[in-house]
């Protein structure tokens, strides 16, 4: 990282003087262009660094800029306001993975960054811009991190399509919450955020060995299938893409694979449900195993969170005791579009739940 100690400089001044290393960068690649592709990225910084010494002389960040540890964001500082943030590829790509999103490693006074582009390939080309103004996207390395594009136009970048201010964004608790909302309210039929669910991000665990779900143990495999009761009430439905969702939580979420999900919770045929003082006569499959799991139902759904509630069902969750209501309104909305057959449906849920 590179620093400058003067915090008085305008932000005009540094601009000119990073637009100003970016020239003479590609005045040397086309002189020497073999010596900067072999250039790493560790390489590279030592290359800017030394070039904007030499161009900060007579400005007012002469001797002010040095690199500190490689551990912190950006690479480099001017002046303890300003810094750099030095990106490189071998491909002949303006795009890259960049720094994770939630800028834990950032240097506290650094109140302006800008991002300068290394492409390593022929033809080699440096490119200097606001670091915010280059930041396409938002994907997953083993943490959320942004995606750089530096041919990006105005009004393109994430924070555009976020609708929120980079320094706000940046300086919020609330920052996976908002692109948790973002990137959900783009989700197309059948797709699904596989790197966030209803908990905090630094909280989430998922193993990163994929099991099939016959290797499961059966105390697993139970607590799997209330799930899928609970929180995706579309499989009750006869929809041939019912079991997308929960397919998709399955692999993304619990790192479980099943080859046939009607197995678990169609398969055998119709049967008849014998409740204390009525007999359900000829019911599907799945309407059965439901009936046997169905104090691990309540229970489930009870004790959710708010949080995941509306996340599952998309919808803002009732007071607890009514809960149950609310989930059986959302099963019968998959059921059927006949009223008398819904009605009949709803007699037979509610008799099974006690409701």
């Amino acid at each position: 990282m590179i620093i400058s100690k003067n915090n008085e400089a305008e932000e005009i001044e540094f601009q000119k003087l990073v637009e100003n290393t970016t020239k003479k960068l590609n005045e040397d690649a086309k002189k020497r262009p073999k010596y900067y592709t072999t250039r790493s990225g560790v390489k590279l910084e030592t290359d800017v660094l030394e070039r904007l010494k030499k161009e900060a002389k007579g400005t007012p960040f002469e001797n002010t800029i040095e690199q500190v540890s490689r551990q912190r964001f950006p690479d480099l500082i001017a002046k303890k306001y300003y810094g750099i943030e030095i990106k490189s590829t071998k491909s002949n790509s303006w795009i890259s993975t960049g720094s994770s999103i939630m800028e834990s490693t950032r240097i506290d006074s650094v109140k302006r960054i800008y991002l300068l582009f290394g492409k390593l390939s022929d033809p080699i080309e440096f490119r200097i811009k606001p670091y915010e103004d280059c930041l396409s996207d938002i994907v997953v390395t083993h943490s959320p991190r942004y995606r750089i594009d530096m041919e990006l136009k105005k009004g393109e970048t994430i924070f555009d399509k976020m609708e929120v201010e980079y320094d706000v964004f940046r300086k919020t608790e609330d920052s996976i919450n908002i692109v948790k909302q973002y990137y959900r309210s783009i989700l197309k039929p059948g797709q699904n955020l596989w790197w966030v669910d209803s908990e905090p991000i630094e909280e989430q665990a998922v193993s990163p060995i994929i099991r099939m779900w016959n290797s499961l143990d059966n105390e697993e495999k139970k607590e799997l299938q209330v799930k899928g009761f609970c929180w995706f009430p579309e499989i009750f439905g006869n929809s041939s893409t019912k079991f997308n969702r929960l397919a998709l939580w399955l692999v993304t979420q619990q790192a479980v694979v099943t080859t046939s999900l009607r197995d678990i919770y169609t398969a055998g045929g119709r049967t008849n449900i014998n409740l204390d003082l009525i007999t359900w006569q000829n019911q599907p499959q799945i309407y059965y195993k439901m009936y046997g799991l169905k104090d691990e139902i309540k229970r489930e759904i009870l004790n959710a969170t708010d949080e995941q509630v509306e996340e599952f069902w998309g919808i803002e969750p009732v007071e607890r005791s009514n809960r149950i209501y609310q989930w059986v309104d959302l099963v019968l909305g998959y059921i059927s579009k006949d009223k008398e057959k819904t009605k009949e449906s709803m007699k037979m849920f509610y008799d099974i739940f006690e409701l």
